[in-house]
């Protein structure tokens, strides 16, 4: 057995173990429970901030971190999606910035999936409104736009530091009809809302790549020196030299009696060190006569990422029955880049998002009213040094490259949001107790791209009459302007709990109806529990997800026919939007002081949004024939937490295997492709890979406490299964076409085999003059220092396989007050 396997081993048997430990204890407690005369007695309260369909959620599946979680678990860069490592029905973007062991340096969210869902079908929401960001939805939809479109398209608009988050709740299966907006799932962020204590807070964070371990092959080890943007994008594929900081602050005050207000602002920064072409230098032959060589002259230059977050909420309560909540949220995410042959343009793309959200709850004697008005402001910048660009080839030298840049320009999204929610209180008739929620959700959003100025483009090959290369200069313009879109979305829900004797159901439907593509999508929600015993329950559920509308598609080929390009613009008739169905079935069973969930989760994704190629120049989104997931999950865990000494323990247990095939019948089944060298038809790639990503991985967290000296010590395992399937190569610098004109693509298969992860947090938080704190915590990420190879990346430079691995063993030092 080796060490990893031996490690997971003990620390499994460790916290089963746990289990039976306070086994007297909770039947006493249990006993002395029971002892006592019961009271029924009635306190309706309002929620602490405003979430629909929360009275009904009971048969939801969520999962949820709170603020003191994230205050002790190692958080990573800090974002929303850096909490979820733990969560069995997550899966992250194996490409992702925060998942390549060669991108140390970035702090953009990864993209997750969630129950085998594409990455752009999670949904984001924050106090209840959608955040998704509809101008970054799909890949490849701005292509052709002559890079006289920004660069940056996050699927989150909203980059949140978690220092500003109270809560982060995933809802994966079994989903409140009053979510929608998504195929695989929701994840629902709750920002800080004053909770009646007085405080300051301060927090700083860093690491750096002297405090981390990078896996190169030796590919990568020979192009090292070079560390410059590859493939002739501004992307910084390799990243030996970075350093991040990051520091917030959060000030929690009570202005008056009834009126609570919080502020807080996050900085979170990372320079990358890269090397830009400053020119040639020539190098004179070995052997007199022949031709002198050109090498490039590289100058170091940082790249920088930089991330803003700010927040204002005021909770106002002028009676028992009425709470008003105000929020204003504000997040910038900038990165400043260049491409990897240009002498003098640098490039600023940022990711701007702000906005507010006004809510209204109010009591009423047979229920609450829900309603939120939120405006939003998304914008997708792009800066640039010049609006002039030249692109030359030398074949003399053997090189491309550019002087000069693309100009600026702006994509926005402008949201306006309101929703409403009646959540009658429970009633009986008959034997029958009903809990009834309805709502309706109208969401109108305007698309707007502006290029304030004319773009103009030369290239030039300079001729070799020597070698009968002739010479050519072509020029093109982008012309200045502005165009407009819109998109309506309405939703209407309905859902009723009914519980009688052993039973509880609740069945529900949401309605949509979009601008876009004219269609009326209906939504039916059922999940169901049968209580067998007091302590085994079964639960069984049937519903219906229809995804993220694909209303950007209108503005892309507008931008499309603002340059002039009207060949590229994608057809979009017929199109339906993407869905899923999903079938789910249960069992829970509490057993002294533990609890064990066994549950399994179909998905059939319908109708899935595909890119194709009619013929050269020509293009439609289709709806493809789609494919379906299969997820089983195991998790246990200790219901309170148990005590051992003078240490407390938490300890949770989830393995899940999944299991995604895709279907090899369809439209472009016949499709020719070549895989690993072969040419073959798609739908025989398929049958060959059947893709699985990442099939099983087994995930422990223990938190250990030792309340006498301030001690908390996180520990989070991961073991991860064989991970198998197939990524499309990059051809763009040489493609290949079809006698029909078609562009042929490659495929190449993978097997990365299994890994163990270990990451751990240490934190030391005394308390001093009584009511105030300071910690200091060391946060280690892979403490094995194991790697996996996660991607095989052949650049078109012809470097070789360059190869991507996971995160060597990084080091996090943490620092904060508590006043």
């Amino acid at each position: 057995m080796t060490f990893e396997k031996k490690l997971m081993t003990r620390w499994v048997l460790a916290a089963l173990a746990m289990t039976p430990m306070v086994a007297t204890q909770a039947a006493d407690v249990k006993a002395e429970q029971e002892a006592k005369p019961s009271k029924q007695v009635t306190v309706k309260t309002l929620e602490e901030v405003v979430v629909y369909g929360q009275a009904n959620q009971g048969l939801s599946h969520k999962s949820t971190i709170r603020a003191d979680q994230m205050r002790d678990m190692p958080i990573g860069n800090g974002n929303m999606t850096d909490l979820l490592v733990m969560n069995p029905n997550v899966r992250y973007s194996p490409l992702g910035d925060n998942q390549s062991g060669m991108q140390g340096g970035e702090i953009k969210p990864s993209n997750i999936s969630i129950n085998g869902a594409d990455y752009d079908q999670t949904g984001f929401f924050v106090d209840n409104v959608n955040m998704n960001n509809d101008i970054g939805f799909h890949d490849g939809v701005f292509d052709g736009a002559m890079q006289t479109v920004p660069g940056l398209a996050g699927n989150q608009a909203y980059i949140f530091d978690a220092s500003m988050l109270s809560s982060v709740e995933v809802h994966d299966r079994n989903v409140s009809a009053s979510l929608g907006g998504f195929e695989g799932g929701a994840v629902v962020a709750k920002t800080k809302q004053y909770t009646g204590q007085d405080r300051f807070m301060v927090n700083y964070r860093t690491t750096s790549d002297k405090m981390a371990a990078m896996h190169l092959n030796d590919n990568a080890k020979r192009v090292l020196d070079q560390v410059r943007p590859l493939d002739n994008t501004p992307v910084a594929i390799l990243q030996p030299k970075y350093t991040k900081h990051m520091a917030n602050v959060l000030w929690e005050k009570g202005l008056t009696d009834d009126l609570g207000m919080v502020v807080g602002f996050s900085r979170r920064q990372s320079t990358i060190m890269q090397n830009r072409l400053q020119g040639f230098v020539e190098v004179p032959p070995e052997i007199p006569g022949d031709e002198p060589t050109f090498e490039p002259n590289l100058k170091k230059e940082d790249h920088t990422r930089l991330s803003d977050n700010f927040l204002l909420n005021l909770k106002w309560t002028p009676t028992v029955d009425d709470r008003f909540e105000l929020s204003t949220r504000y997040s910038a995410y900038t990165e400043e880049r260049y491409w990897p042959d240009n002498f003098d343009n640098n490039v600023k793309d940022t990711q701007l998002a702000f906005g507010g959200t006004l809510a209204w709850v109010h009591s009423f004697e047979n229920g609450v009213w829900t309603n939120t008005l939120a405006l939003d402001r998304f914008d997708n910048k792009r800066k640039s040094s010049t609006a002039s660009n030249t692109m030359t080839n030398d074949p003399k030298k053997g090189a491309i490259w550019q002087e000069g840049g693309y100009g600026n320009s702006t994509l926005e999204q402008n949201n306006i949001h309101y929703s409403t929610e009646y959540a009658f209180d429970p009633v009986n008739w008959g034997r029958v107790e009903h809990s009834v929620s309805v709502g309706a959700i109208l969401q109108r959003t305007h698309y707007k791209y502006d290029r304030p100025q004319d773009v103009h483009s030369r290239t030039v090959v300079i001729a070799v009459p020597e070698l009968f290369i002739p010479g050519s200069v072509d020029e093109d313009t982008a012309e200045a302007g502005r165009v407009k879109t819109r998109y309506t979305n309405v939703a209407a829900y309905f859902e009723d709990r009914m519980q009688f004797g052993k039973w509880t159901l609740r069945p529900g439907l949401r309605i949509e109806r979009n601008t876009f593509l004219s269609e009326t999508n209906l939504s039916p929600r059922f999940s169901s529990q049968y209580q067998v015993t007091p302590d085994w329950s079964v639960n069984l559920g049937w519903n219906r997800y229809y995804g993220r509308n694909f209303s950007s598609v209108k503005l892309a080929n507008e931008i499309l026919k603002l340059n002039k390009n009207d060949k590229s613009v994608r057809q979009t008739e017929g199109l339906k939007t993407p869905n899923a169905v999903e079938f789910t079935v249960g069992t829970k069973y509490d057993y002294r002081n533990a609890t064990i969930g066994v549950n399994y989760v179909k998905r059939s994704y319908k109708d899935v949004i595909e890119l194709t190629q009619l013929a050269r120049g020509k293009w439609a989104y289709v709806n493809g024939q789609g494919y379906g997931a299969e997820v089983y999950t195991i998790d246990l865990g200790n219901r309170r937490p148990v005590t051992w000494g003078p240490t407390v323990w938490n300890a949770q247990l989830a393995i899940d295997y999944t299991r995604i095939r895709r279907d090899p019948l369809g439209e472009n089944a016949g499709q020719l492709v070549r895989y690993d060298g072969t040419l073959m038809t798609r739908a025989a790639m398929e049958r060959k890979a059947n893709r699985g990503v990442g099939e099983w991985i087994a995930r422990l967290n223990l938190t250990t406490e030792v309340p006498k000296y301030d001690v908390t010590w996180t520990n989070r395992f991961s073991l991860q299964g064989p991970e198998k399937g197939y990524e499309e190569l990059d051809m763009s610098g040489s493609p290949e076409y079809l006698p029909t004109g078609e562009e042929l693509k490659n495929f190449y298969s993978y097997d990365n085999g299994a890994m163990l992860r270990w990451d751990m947090a240490l934190k030391y938080e005394p308390t001093f003059l009584k009511k105030h704190s300071a910690y200091v915590q060391v946060e280690v990420n892979n403490v094995l220092d194991k790697r996996r190879k996660i991607n095989t990346f052949k650049p078109i430079d012809n470097f070789g396989d360059l190869g991507a691995y996971t995160p060597g063993r990084e080091f996090w030092l943490r620092v904060g007050m508590t006043w």
